[in-house]
């Protein structure tokens, strides 16, 4: 009989990640130092409320160590550094000192010797809440001019903006006149898409583990696409010097630009650790992860106008991008989906229009493309 030939099976091979075939490989989630402690995180349950006081006195005499908006630094921030700081808008603090945006928002959080302790402990934190505004959770409801406010202002570089009818930024561009291009046209097409967000669905949640160093700085292992990002921003968060900040590389369980900005829990890991003065970790759960980021979804209108051979004379293209609670870079994703937009075919004349707004879920942030899939569908 003859002797069946097989392409892998009876062979063996060069594999690179031999610690993922393994299980040796080592994530964030995995470290651990002799003496921390394990934390756990407070999060609302309603979409937009206002927080009139958290008291975790009760979580103290257990033992733990609790933080709540007051042990929070003031600074407002983005968590993804990517534009030059006077085109970064900020709106958020490591807790929110005012009221929270969207279900799932982190608003205290807690540390014990076990992660069975640190859970009871959490329990015996009590939030007193002010008013509480219906969510808006459409575009339509958002842009509403009867809408609750999201933010009254926010920070663009060290600039107060007012923030009206829940506009977090826009971006408008002009090339030749569109108007006398659709003229030229024998054929003009005007069609809506709407493209809807998306949850990353990494394998990896996000987790960091945060030691105190005796110098005044910190040593950090946590889920991220990028070290410098998160060493800047902690930096500046908590007034500690840059040469006092090791940010770990670290293995990634998937990531698919979730972790491209800091994480919402590693300033909260960090400022538990300094304030225990212990190391910390915290680990967070598949249904923490779904509040914390998705892809940005984009509603786009688009009218071109073409000549019978084939010529392309005008092209206007509007955007409306979704970004949740917070704005993690909403500006320049605007800027990428125009360039996407611009560069996909010899346009004569172009109007792009683009804005983004705030609503009640949790934030938007890149994944997969940075806008190139959620405006390259409508253009082709």
């Amino acid at each position: 009989m003859e002797k069946k030939q097989f392409d892998v099976i009876g062979k063996r091979f060069d594999i690179k990640n031999i610690g993922k075939v393994t299980g040796e490989e080592v994530y964030s989630c995995d470290v651990n130092i002799p003496g921390q402690l394990y934390a756990v995180v407070l999060r609302s349950s309603y979409s937009h409320a206002e927080i009139k006081k958290i008291d975790y006195t009760e979580a103290e005499k257990m033992g733990a160590i609790c933080i709540g908006p007051d042990d929070v630094p003031d600074t407002l921030y983005n968590e993804r550094i990517v534009s030059i700081p006077d085109k970064t808008y900020r709106d958020r603090t490591v807790l929110p000192k005012d009221k929270v945006r969207h279900v799932g928002e982190a608003i205290a959080a807690c540390a014990a010797e076990t992660e069975e302790k640190a859970f009871a402990a959490l329990k015996k934190i009590k939030v007193e809440w002010g008013k509480k505004w219906e969510p808006v959770v459409t575009l339509d409801d958002a842009m509403d001019s009867k809408a609750p406010a999201i933010y009254d202002h926010v920070y663009l570089g060290e600039e107060k903006v007012d923030v009206k009818n829940n506009l977090a930024c826009e971006r408008n561009i002009i090339v030749g006149d569109v108007e006398e291009g659709f003229k030229e046209a024998d054929i003009i097409v005007d069609e809506t898409f709407n493209i809807k967000r998306v949850y990353h669905m990494q394998l990896e949640t996000k987790s960091a583990v945060c030691k105190p160093e005796a110098d005044g700085g910190i040593t950090l292992w946590t889920t991220t696409q990028g070290i410098h990002n998160v060493r800047i921003l902690l930096g500046n968060i908590f007034n500690i010097s840059l040469s006092k900040i090791n940010v770990k590389r670290i293995t990634l369980g998937g990531s698919f630009g979730s972790s491209i900005q800091m994480n919402s829990i590693t300033p909260i890991c960090v400022a538990l650790a300094l304030k225990a003065k212990k190391p910390v970790k915290l680990v967070t759960s598949r249904e923490e992860d779904m509040y914390d980021h998705s892809s940005y979804p984009l509603k786009t209108r688009l009218k071109v106008g073409v000549k019978k051979d084939g010529t392309l004379t005008a092209a206007h293209c509007q955007v409306w991008v979704e970004i949740g609670g917070h704005n993690i870079q909403a500006y320049p994703y605007l800027g990428c989906v125009a360039g996407w937009f611009a560069s996909l075919y010899k346009w004569q004349k172009i109007k792009y229009e683009g804005k983004a707004i705030y609503s009640n879920k949790g934030p938007s942030c890149a994944r997969r493309g940075y806008g190139s899939p959620q405006i390259n569908f409508p253009v082709d």
